[in-house]
């Protein structure tokens, strides 16, 4: 099975998923794509509550980052 890092999964599938859609493995593994140990995708998370608040406190977080 072909093991990529989130950024790589995202270029090759044209999304724009972040860390709280998907599961990333444990321990860090070779991404396939750009050749680098990195925590790599093992599937898609089902969406919920919490993952929606977590998400939205790192927008906030970001779009606050990029005021300053």
């Amino acid at each position: 099975m072909a093991e990529f890092c989130l950024e790589c999964f995202n270029k090759m599938n044209g999304f724009k998923l972040t860390k709280y859609d998907v599961k990333l493995d444990f321990m860090a593994d070779l991404c396939e794509g750009c050749g680098e140990y990195k925590r790599t995708v093992i599937c898609f998370r089902k969406p919920n509550m919490i993952t929606d608040i977590l998400k939205y406190f790192d927008e906030k977080k970001e779009k606050k980052a990029e005021h300053r």
